[in-house]
């Protein structure tokens, strides 16, 4: 089973502050310890282009059963770079403990005020049900994702 990862299309717009997607409010992964992982069933599908905050995710996993809708505080992410142009985004593992979850995805999102906006997801590939244990995110040895600035030709 492989598990794909991707970035919602406007998110680079809200981190640097999107004039035109009010309120104007820069996101900052590495001190505002405010972002969450949500989980959702095999039907949602997300639409990396028109799907930008928390109330665009559909069917996400029941309350109960060790989980709570919204999801789960990520912590205090990290940021690392820039080297050679590098810029890499890393948080906390996220744990459900003694759960019983299916779940086929993962969003990351900003849980600030309104708009909560969308970061990224994971699509672990297949449903993944936890049975009452554990049901836990790791993320990448590499971090939740990098940034690569082009360089100049």
């Amino acid at each position: 089973m492989a598990v794909t990862a991707a970035m919602f299309g406007n998110w680079p717009a809200f981190i640097l502050g999107d004039p035109t997607t009010p309120p104007t409010v820069v996101i900052n992964l590495e001190t505002n310890n405010r972002c969450k992982t949500m989980l959702t069933t095999s039907t949602y599908s997300p639409v990396q282009d028109t799907h930008k905050v928390y109330t665009d995710v559909t069917n996400e996993v029941a309350n109960g059963n060790g989980y709570t809708t919204t999801g789960a505080a990520m912590g205090t992410g990290t940021i690392t770079g820039p080297t050679t142009r590098v810029v890499t985004w890393d948080a906390p593992d996220v744990t459900w403990s003694t759960s019983t979850i299916t779940a086929r995805r993962s969003v990351t999102y900003d849980d600030i005020d309104s708009t909560d906006r969308l970061i990224c997801w994971l699509d672990f590939g297949a449903d993944v049900p936890s049975g009452g244990g554990d049901f836990k995110i790791t993320w990448a040895a590499g971090g939740i994702f990098t940034i690569t600035v082009a360089a100049l030709a």
